[in-house]
């Protein structure tokens, strides 16, 4: 820590990276979850009438 504020002074005490895990998805594919999960399944040509949990990662997976 001492040769990071050597080099960059006080802004080495406040760093630019977040920690945690990177997303899973990007963002074009959460809002195609989104849509998905919006819409009635037999819009998609499934023969149920309402989502479960499973129904939609089933169906999302299947369609690539």
């Amino acid at each position: 820590m001492i040769h990071n504020f050597n080099a960059d002074g006080f802004d080495s005490l406040y760093p630019k990276y977040k920690g945690g895990r990177p997303r899973t998805f990007t963002l074009p594919e959460r809002r195609e979850i989104k849509k998905v999960a919006k819409s009635k399944p037999a819009e998609h040509g499934l023969p149920f009438s309402t989502w479960s949990l499973a129904k939609p990662a089933d169906f999302l997976v299947a369609e690539g």
